[in-house]
């Protein structure tokens, strides 16, 4: 049976309810322009597909790399965790400060290798099961980007039953704090948060209070996935003001739990994302039985949504000049929460000194759930008064979960051991990465792309084991940089997300299905 657009021009004139709900959904998009951009990245993205992506061959995972591209498509790897007989995705990894993210190859390398980045520590937010003395992670590239990795570094820490080990936010230590010191804020008073929302979308700010975001509750479900928060968006400010009662207290700290959000579908993700996110929508109701009806509403959708995204434009532009608002609005694809920015993707954390803002660091939340990280506040924050007044500036989307103030008089101990790595495979090549893995900056680096994964497994130290009254925790670093997607990665890899696993792919589904909301 052929197939004729004059046809199914009539028979949609025919169809009076089609109508009706075509002109609601027209005045709808006035008002609510990105929901048409993700139709648009749809077949932006099933046109790129048409061209054809060739399988190409494979090449060896370890030694040198190649340059990496130039899109900005790009964020982290993954880290999994083999906890009953299985791997769970705990968090994304690599990060570090400044950033470990640069546009090619030689430019990360050089930055890397000459020491001007600090390496990340990371909590891991579940302990593996240990089986036979070993340890056994899993390294998982989720995303269209070229990661190469020097080093993976274990340490097993060893701290008091009541205590809270806790990641400095600048990835210059960590800190054993006396869990109820966290929740009571301790050593502080006359805690109060004041947002200031700046986002032209939201007609009515969240209800947001120190207690509602320091509660007990809120503590515990800080390792949750898609656990309770508040949404900020680049601009948005939180103003955090208290007096310091404790002047003689060991460390001020202010302790942020916060997820990472700001995703739109990436230009290198294949046609299985996009039918995937599209299918989560409304989009595909019954009546539209043809996808001839699909590309008939959205041509005449198409000139109101250009209109209306234009004046949505001018209107974010005039507040912060932003390119990626500019990109969003004539719906070109791209992973918005990754494409560096005027400021790192973070929050960003100042002190005021009596006359303007002070910079002390900045958080950088990570992806599948929010993490404790606590910012070590100068003293010279504090006026002769004990008044604080700290704030948070959001450059993306973020989830804020938990935030928190206190000056405990005094820190917990803690012991820590390093874990040998005794054996590192990955997928893609085969062959042993233990020693290139195992050295820090020897000049030889795993290469990983889309859907690579690298197996590990550590040795526990000997007779290290948490002893009545005490708990443990594991610590990793992962150190390396990463680029945007070569175009020869990008052959390399191919169709990469059919060989991601069921929850790796349901995941990646689910992040960007996040960003649309």
């Amino acid at each position: 049976m052929s197939f004729s657009w004059k046809t199914s021009l009539v028979k949609l004139s025919e169809n009076r309810p089609l109508w009706l709900v075509g002109m609601m959904v027209l005045v709808w998009f006035v008002f609510e322009p990105d929901f048409l951009e993700t139709i648009f990245q749809f077949f932006v993205v099933l046109s790129q597909a048409a061209d054809g992506t060739p399988s190409g061959q494979d090449c060896s995972c370890c030694g040198n790399a190649q340059n990496g591209g130039e899109n900005f498509n790009t964020s982290t790897p993954f880290l999994c965790v083999y906890k009953n007989g299985s791997y769970e995705i705990d968090n994304d990894l690599m990060y570090g400060k400044k950033t470990t993210f640069f546009s090619n190859f030689e430019l990360g390398r050089r930055v890397y290798e000459e020491g001007s980045l600090v390496p990340e520590i990371y909590k891991i937010s579940t302990n593996p099961d240990l089986i036979d003395g070993k340890i056994k992670l899993q390294l998982i590239e989720l995303e269209p980007e070229d990661s190469y990795i020097d080093t993976v570094k274990l340490s097993k820490i060893i701290y008091p039953a009541t205590a809270e080990l806790v990641v400095d936010a600048s990835f210059s230590g960590m800190y054993a704090v006396k869990r109820d010191d966290i929740i009571n804020r301790v050593g502080v008073s006359g805690v109060s948060l004041t947002p200031q929302f700046l986002g032209n979308r939201r007609s009515t700010s969240p209800e947001i209070s120190i207690e509602r975001l320091s509660s007990e509750q809120q503590f515990n479900s800080l390792c949750q996935k898609n656990q309770p928060g508040i949404r900020f968006e680049d601009g948005d400010v939180l103003e955090v003001t208290a007096k310091v009662e404790s002047l003689e207290a060991d460390k001020l700290l202010l302790f942020v739990g916060a997820n990472y959000r700001d995703w739109l579908l990436s230009s290198d993700a294949t046609p299985r994302t996009a039918r995937k996110i599209l299918k989560r929508t409304a989009l595909l109701s019954p009546f539209w039985s043809s996808a001839a009806r699909v590309a008939i509403m959205i041509f005449m959708l198409f000139p109101v949504w250009v209109v209306s995204s234009l004046l949505s434009t001018s209107r974010q532009t005039a507040n912060d000049g932003s390119e990626m608002d500019f990109m969003r609005a004539f719906g070109i694809p791209a992973t918005s929460a990754d494409v560096p920015s005027r400021t790192p993707k973070c929050f960003n954390v100042e002190y005021w000194d009596g006359s303007h803002f002070v910079p002390i660091t900045f958080i950088q939340p990570r992806y599948c759930h929010s993490t404790l990280e606590a910012v070590s506040v100068p003293w010279e924050a504090v006026d002769g008064q004990g008044l604080l007044k700290l704030r948070l500036i959001a450059t993306n989307t973020h989830n804020l979960s938990y935030i928190s103030l206190a000056a405990p008089s005094s820190l917990m101990l803690y012991k820590s051991a390093d874990l040998s790595l005794s054996s590192a495979h990955c997928n893609r090549a085969g062959g042993d990465s233990t020693d290139v893995l195992s050295s820090e900056k020897n000049a030889s680096y795993v290469h990983v792309i889309p859907a690579d994964t690298i197996e590990l497994e550590f040795t526990e130290p000997g007779n290290f084991i948490a002893k009545e009254g005490e708990k443990e925790s594991y610590v990793i670093s992962v150190r390396g940089f990463y680029t945007s997607l070569s175009e020869e990665s990008k052959v390399i890899a191919g169709d990469w997300e059919s060989r991601l696993s069921e929850e790796s792919a349901n995941w990646l589904q689910e992040m960007v299905a996040m960003g649309r909301r």
